[in-house]
């Protein structure tokens, strides 16, 4: 009988212990996500500055040459800055809402392709001048662009708690 007692007491001191762990961490993430959803709001927009200038490059160069091949000075395609990724993994991994956790996955993924077309193509011509051998490559970089800009400014309004319900 005294047995008996003892481990329900150790049982519900466990349970208690278990349940105040969990509020615990509850609490952490909820903070972590806080800190992650205000520490985005730079290198997102970073991101959607450099994708603007992306795109007038490569729509300016589409527009004026009717050639299949497609010369852009590789200087002002410059890749994805290391640090603004590393913020949007960090709010990736704290995200509550399984919305932006998508879209931040995939903008991730987006920029990654992006700098894998660009280190394409840097490696096809070293004298600062960028030859796509056809006009395709460079409308899917600019495809890219357009969707990272658009990606980076929704999450933007959720980074900026102007968004509350993301969709």
């Amino acid at each position: 009988l005294i047995a008996t007692v003892a481990a329900i007491i150790t049982v519900s001191f466990l349970s208690s212990q278990i349940r105040q762990a969990e509020r615990f961490e509850m609490e952490h993430r909820k903070s972590k996500n806080l800190a992650a959803r205000a520490a985005v709001h730079q290198p997102l927009s970073t991101i959607m500055a450099d994708q603007s200038v992306k795109i007038r490059i490569l729509a300016d160069s589409l527009e004026v040459s009717s050639s299949p091949n497609i010369n852009i000075d590789r200087r002002t395609l410059f890749e994805a800055n290391p640090d603004s990724i590393s913020a949007l993994v960090n709010c990736l991994e704290f995200s509550d809402d399984p919305s932006v956790r998508s879209d931040l996955s995939e903008l991730i993924s987006l920029l990654q392709i992006q700098d894998a077309r660009l280190q394409t193509r840097q490696r096809r011509n070293m004298r600062g001048r960028v030859t796509s051998d056809n006009r395709t490559n460079a409308e899917h970089y600019l495809v890219d662009a357009l969707e990272i800009y658009a990606r980076s400014g929704r999450l933007l309004l959720y980074a900026r708690l102007e968004d509350q319900e993301y969709k």
